[in-house]
C-alpha cells in the first residue's frame, strides 16, 4: 500500500526506518501524549514494525518526505469495519509545516476509497491541543468524552453511484 500526497509518501513502516523514528519518539517531552516512546531499537521494531503492516489488526505507516526520503512521522491504522481508527505522530523538527494534517488527509482518502468504512475515529487526550486542532481542521467532531480521552470521528462520504 502506498499513499502519495503533495509532499509525502505514506507507506508501511519497516525496520530500516527505526533509527529515524527513534530520533523523534525518544524526545520524551514532545511525545508526552504518545504511548510508544523511549524504547531501545529492538523495542521499537517489535512494537511499530512487528510482522509487517496489517491494517486489520493495527499497524504503523511511515510518513516520508517524498523529496528527501526522510521519515518525519508515522501513522497508526486499525480497521474494524465500519470504523477505521487512526493515530498520527510528526517529529518536533518537522512540526509546524502541516505535514501531519497532510498525511491524515491522505490517509482519510485511502480509507474512504476502500468502500467498507463509514467513519474514521481517533482518540486524543484532552490536553493535546495540537492534535485536537488537527482533527478539527480535518472535519472531525467529538463523538465521546471521558476523563482521560476524547474520541473524535469523521463520517466518510460515499460517492453517489
Amino acid at each position: 500500500m502506498l499513499i502519495q500526497t503533495r509532499r509525502c509518501t505514506i507507506r508501511p513502516l519497516v525496520a530500516a526506518d527505526i533509527d529515524e523514528v527513534a530520533a523523534y519518539r525518544d524526545d520524551l517531552d514532545w511525545m508526552r501524549f504518545q504511548g510508544i516512546k523511549g524504547l531501545d531499537r529492538a523495542g521499537y521494531v517489535e512494537r511499530l514494525v512487528g510482522a509487517g503492516f496489517r491494517a486489520e489488526t493495527g499497524g504503523q505507516l511511515a510518513v516520508v518526505l517524498t523529496e528527501t526520503g526522510r521519515v518525519v512521522g508515522d501513522l497508526y491504522v486499525k480497521l474494524t469495519p465500519p470504523i477505521g481508527w487512526i493515530g498520527y505522530t510528526i517529529g518536533r523538527a518537522d512540526a509546524g509545516q502541516a505535514l501531519g494534517a497532510e498525511a491524515v488527509r491522505g490517509l482519510i482518502g485511502w480509507l474512504g476509497a476502500r468502500g467498507d468504512l463509514t467513519c474514521v475515529q481517533a482518540e486524543v487526550e484532552p490536553a493535546n491541543v495540537a492534535s485536537i486542532r488537527l482533527l478539527a481542521a480535518a472535519g472531525f467532531t467529538v463523538r465521546a468524552t471521558g476523563p482521560e480521552t476524547l474520541v473524535y470521528g469523521l463520517d466518510l462520504v460515499r460517492p453517489v453511484a
